[in-house]
């Protein structure tokens, strides 16, 4: 009878016992009639069963989530304070064709906000000068998902790599280059 219920149990929400009967009466060589799963779900509770495995379910995949969310929530803190870290060295190491103090600075604040996001603090909406002086409007990093952090951090660091490529000498192919 146990296995009746699993199937039963499995199906989900919107479970029903014309849906356990199909599958029951697909998978084995004895009929199940309708009659006889209602017998089983009313005296066996199936219903009530079925619901607490759901909220059960529910529960577990909610403690999934916040672990999950826990992870990259430090992920992104120790993300941000990397590239926090990688704007000081360049800050210190500033030579002549290098990031300019402006790029330095975009660092800095980029980091220092999704450090800040990770750690669920506010930040602001700032807008600061670019490369050639034009305004970059720097986004509240709070607001974003963990795939654009990733993806902005990611796009972050690629452009820091290309400019110190081009400032060493490196040759830099077209496709390399990040477009922001």
């Amino acid at each position: 009878m146990f296995a009746r219920f699993t199937v039963y149990r499995d199906l989900g929400e919107g479970r029903t016992l014309n849906q356990t009967a199909e599958i029951l009466n697909s998978t084995s060589r004895k009929t199940v009639t309708y009659r006889s799963l209602t017998e089983y779900a009313s005296r066996y509770r199936w219903r009530e069963r079925a619901e607490a495995f759901d909220v059960d379910q529910a529960a577990a995949d909610r403690a999934r989530m916040a672990k999950l969310r826990k992870e990259a929530v430090e992920r992104h803190r120790k993300q941000g304070q990397a590239m926090q870290g990688r704007a000081a060295q360049e800050l210190a190491q500033l030579a002549v064709g290098s990031l300019s103090p402006n790029d330095i600075l975009r660092f800095f604040a980029e980091g220092a906000r999704m450090e800040l996001a990770a750690l669920r603090e506010p930040t602001e909406r700032t807008v600061t000068s670019g490369a050639e002086g034009s305004s970059v409007e720097v986004t509240e990093v709070g607001e974003w998902s963990p795939e654009q952090r990733r993806t902005r951090l990611q796009a972050l660091e690629g452009e820091l790599a290309r400019r110190l490529g081009r400032s060493s000498g490196g040759d830099e192919d077209e496709d390399d280059r990040v477009t922001g």
